[in-house]
């Protein structure tokens, strides 16, 4: 349940190339992009890659094209964030152990289609930086044991690393809000948890072999992987995210109500959340 890689499809577009261009700033919340194919994206040659909606939508929003998951998007943008970039942060700093050298392409890195793939409890640890202004912490079975006298046998002390700017972790937070309440939002089917506010994305490997849903809330991060041992197309595409809320909502039973701390160098304007110092086009 929590040590066997699979595939983590559209969960990658975040942690791989959204995260990494609003931190250098190559697009920002609202920026413009253009959802169309890509010449010679497959090995044939052929266009691609193809959108699970069914067509390309032309010019679209930074934030529209992460709730409906669009896939042309994020391959474009990991060109300019660059292969090896994407590769050594997802690798290094988000210490997902299963990537390999054959891993640096468009599809492994900005679509998740990986040679191994991800385990949950990567996923999890990765996604808490959206939630906790982007400090890294490894994850841990263990947090304190004690011994009956109360002595401290083991304490986890990891004080973390930060791998985004809080700026750029807020704004991660924000867009992936909307995809949870945002119109046309893949994430929706999670959204009744409770009554504060969550942050995911959902994710489909090829052959809808891997159903994931990875979401935070303001206390807890919990990444579900729904599928079979021996891989086949799943036709429930709601499950993941139906475990998700359903353990959320006792997870989150008599917790007082709580809210993402926002960085002090972030500023809303209109629908978007930038940093200070810059300007939606």
């Amino acid at each position: 349940a929590t040590g066997a890689p699979r595939q983590p499809g559209s969960t990658m577009k975040p942690i791989g190339v959204y995260a990494l261009a609003i931190d250098k700033d190559i697009v920002h919340y609202t920026s413009k992009v253009l959802d169309k194919p890509i010449e010679n994206y497959y090995p044939d040659g052929k266009k691609g890659p193809k959108e699970w909606y069914g067509y390309y939508k032309g010019t679209i929003t930074v934030d529209y094209a992460i709730r409906k998951s669009a896939n042309t998007i994020p391959v474009k943008l990991l060109k300019e964030v660059g292969i090896d970039t994407s590769y050594n942060f997802l690798k290094n700093k988000l210490r997902l152990s299963y990537l390999t050298e054959e891993d640096k392409n468009l599809a492994s890195l900005a679509l998740g289609g990986c040679v191994y793939g991800i385990t949950t409890t990567e996923s999890a640890a990765a996604y808490a930086i959206f939630g906790n202004q982007g400090v890294y912490h490894e994850p841990t079975t263990y947090y304190k044991i004690e011994k009956t006298n109360g002595e401290v046998v083991l304490e986890y002390d990891d004080k973390g690393e930060q791998v985004l700017t809080p700026a750029t972790a807020t704004i991660m937070n924000h867009l992936l809000q909307g995809v949870v309440y945002g119109s046309e939002g893949t994430g929706s089917g999670i959204s009744g948890y409770n009554s504060m506010k969550a942050y995911a994305k959902t994710g489909t490997s090829s052959e809808s072999n891997d159903l994931w849903m990875v979401a935070g809330s303001p206390y807890y991060v919990g990444s579900v992987w729904y599928g079979f041992d021996m891989p086949q197309e799943i036709k429930s595409t709601s499950a993941a995210a139906t475990i998700w809320r359903d353990v959320m909502k006792t997870v989150h039973k008599g917790l007082a109500k709580k809210t993402f701390e926002d960085s002090e160098d972030v500023y809303k304007k209109g629908s978007g959340y930038y940093k200070k110092g810059t300007s939606p086009d």
